[in-house]
């Protein structure tokens, strides 16, 4: 049986734990005063994210889990707040600070925490001339925006303006991702011809978030004729998802009508791009 997701929802006067596999869905209450829940991580190793998040958002137990870092959580996360708990009302958190290691010699380096506006494993590196670095260790962890309370009771076409809001950057990408919840649910497939459509719409944002990563790397090591360059090609993409969508960012373009598209216009901006590229 092949592992799929897992779930806690907070329910009136107890948690729902929802464990999710290709051949069925298995739910479980758990006490809201002393909430304890069996990892399957040992099982099923890909389960431990979503019992890291679950312990996180929650306060649930872990039992016997393999991994019982927080995942969302930072360091310096307060205690026993749990933000996706039904209690939790706060608008805004103390910050507890971060107790910091002394450093005795002149070759120890301490970097954070940091907020890198663009990041990627091939860009985010650390050198030091003729040293070695022994060990670099990267933590990561989540903003809570609220989105999945504000998500809480809504209906999918209710929810649909939130989800496809979350990032300018994945708009589209977001929109295919509910849908396809929707269909999965629903045990329904598209006509060959809209998953074209979509398909289409998915390479146009990955091609203009490739356009934009490229623009700034262009910027970081002062390449300016490369900046202009891609920041030129992104605006002309962005203008060419308005054309297809009627929205830059494409918002509310994944639907399920087969709307007629100017695959000459298309072809066009794509054949000015590589020829431009080879230019350069």
């Amino acid at each position: 049986m092949r592992f799929i997701a897992r779930f806690a929802k907070e329910q009136e006067k107890f948690f729902e734990i929802i464990t999710v596999y290709d051949e069925r869905v298995v739910k479980e209450r758990l006490n809201k005063q002393n909430p304890l829940l069996i990892s399957i991580s040992k099982e099923y190793p890909a389960a431990t994210w979503f019992e890291r998040k679950i312990s996180d958002d929650f306060g649930i137990s872990m039992l016997y889990s393999t991994d019982d870092r927080p995942l969302i959580h930072h360091e310096s996360f307060p205690k026993n707040i749990y933000p996706m708990r039904k209690s939790f009302q706060q608008h805004s958190i103390a910050y507890n600070g971060v107790d910091l290691p002394a450093i005795e010699a002149d070759y120890g380096l301490i970097l954070g925490p940091t907020h890198p506006y663009h990041l990627e494993s091939s860009q985010f590196q650390l050198y030091d001339r003729d040293e070695t670095i022994l060990h670099f260790e990267m933590m990561t962890f989540y903003k809570y925006r609220a989105i999945e309370k504000m998500l809480e009771g809504m209906s999918l076409s209710d929810a649909r303006e939130i989800i496809e809001r979350i990032t300018a950057s994945g708009t589209i990408a977001y929109q295919k991702a509910l849908l396809d919840i929707e269909l999965q649910a629903s045990r329904k497939k598209l006509p060959e011809i809209i998953e074209k459509r979509h398909t289409l719409l998915l390479e146009l944002e990955r091609i203009i978030n490739h356009l934009t990563d490229l623009s700034l790397l262009c910027q970081l090591v002062q390449f300016h004729d490369g900046t202009k360059f891609f920041v030129s090609f992104a605006h002309e993409g962005r203008e060419m998802m308005k054309k297809i969508t009627g929205s830059r960012f494409g918002f509310s373009g994944i639907t399920l009508e087969n709307d007629a598209l100017d695959t000459e216009v298309l072809n066009s901006y794509l054949y000015e791009l590589e020829k431009g590229l080879l230019s350069l």
